[in-house]
């Protein structure tokens, strides 16, 4: 079990009408995330003790000639090469040579999450407590405004207890701490199997029109759509800003074969002015923002292949530079400016730049878009809230 924080509105009430609010609820999401790093270390430590004993076990498969066993651990290696495994996607393959291995790994896992578990009750009550009082306080002051965001976010930390303990959460999604609500602009947690998906950030309203993905309950948070590669897209009803600076994060699982990783396009009709995001095979990505006199285009790889396996892919694009982030490592970059100035038409799962195009093969779930670039701290601590 991993904690996340929940939307539970289409937006969050603003806070800033009490300062007491704002300081408790930002110390209460630091010490989430200094007991989620605790908890992620305690994982790490069995990864390292778990990574040599594969390793033995592949050098003994190699020499005895065993190509099965060789390929299934060799397989295993690639899985568990990352920062942080996710242990459930991990036990989806069968690799006999290493049960009792993953047997051991399984009980660091469970215990890491058991003291990460402990740890957030306690802190959720300690947190409740001063949140009544303030709640209190700001209705006798006559300030129900501050009071009802005060009241949302007891109630969200109520349900975070329920889910904790066994209970369904009453609605799907990622809230975030108000550090990633700025110049948040798209936010599809596709946790509900409906034609039309809404999303409000920022008192802006996009909505995604879906034509053909097929919504699965199996998202790597709550729902997700899960695409064709023929002709399944998400059409945004509604132009985007323009922005010098964009942030384009989204989990995926990809199912395709090289030729069919679109991700997200923004184009208009009038040539040369695209914005194009596509996985370019399983082990890299094809950008383009070469809108308002800017020349962004290119391929940026990596060594680990995203196929078969849920993913955070991250591309964020200022005027001096595109990274490329995979599960909140930095992976790649093109040190040339781009621009999402003009020329709208968006859509999910196809990317469309007038001449070439791709659709997405595989799932993708927690589409995001800001209006600026996070930053490599931002982007890290994104993929750990949401792992």
């Amino acid at each position: 079990m991993s904690f996340c924080l929940v939307l539970t509105g289409a937006r969050t009430l603003a806070a800033e009408n009490s300062p007491e609010f704002v300081a408790l609820k930002s110390q209460y999401e630091k010490k989430v995330l200094e007991y989620a790093a605790e908890r992620d270390q305690q994982k790490n430590e069995g990864l390292e003790k778990y990574r040599p004993r594969v390793a033995a076990a592949l050098q003994k498969a190699q020499a005895s000639g065993n190509f099965e066993a060789t390929k299934r651990l060799l397989e295993e290696t690639e899985r568990t090469s990352g920062a942080l495994v996710d242990l459930v996607e991990l036990e989806k393959y069968d690799v006999p040579e290493v049960a009792n291995l993953r047997v051991a790994l399984r009980q660091v896992y469970e215990n890491a999450d058991r003291r990460f578990k402990e740890q957030l009750t306690v802190l959720i009550t300690q947190y409740q407590r001063p949140l009544d009082r303030l709640k209190s306080d700001l209705v006798r002051q006559g300030n129900l405004e501050a009071a009802a965001a005060v009241d949302a976010e007891l109630s969200r930390v109520r349900e975070e207890v329920s889910v904790m303990n066994g209970a369904p959460r009453s609605q799907g999604g990622l809230k975030m701490p108000a550090s990633f609500e700025r110049n948040l602009v798209v936010h599809f947690g596709f946790d509900e199997n409906e034609g039309v998906q809404t999303t409000a950030t920022n008192d802006d309203t996009f909505i995604g029109a879906v034509q053909g993905p097929q919504w699965t309950d199996k998202g790597k948070l709550g729902g997700a759509y899960t695409f064709d590669g023929i002709d399944d897209q998400i059409n945004l009803t509604k132009q985007l800003p323009d922005s010098n600076e964009v942030t384009i994060g989204v989990w995926l699982f990809y199912q395709g074969q090289g030729g069919d990783g679109g991700i997200f396009s923004d184009w208009g009709a009038a040539g040369g002015n695209d914005l194009f995001f596509s996985l370019n095979g399983p082990s890299g990505v094809y950008v383009r923002a070469d809108k308002d006199g800017e020349k962004l285009s290119g391929n940026i790889g990596f060594e680990k292949s995203v196929h078969g396996v849920w993913h955070h892919l991250v591309w964020t694009m200022d005027s001096s530079e595109s990274v490329i982030y995979l599960n909140g490592e930095k992976v790649g970059e093109l040190r040339t400016g781009g621009s999402n100035v003009g020329h709208h038409g968006a859509t999910i799962g196809y990317a469309h730049d007038g001449t070439r195009q791709t659709r997405f093969r595989g799932n993708l779930d927690e589409f995001m878009i800001w209006s600026r670039a996070l930053n490599s701290k931002e982007v890290a601590e994104l993929y750990s809230l949401q792992k």
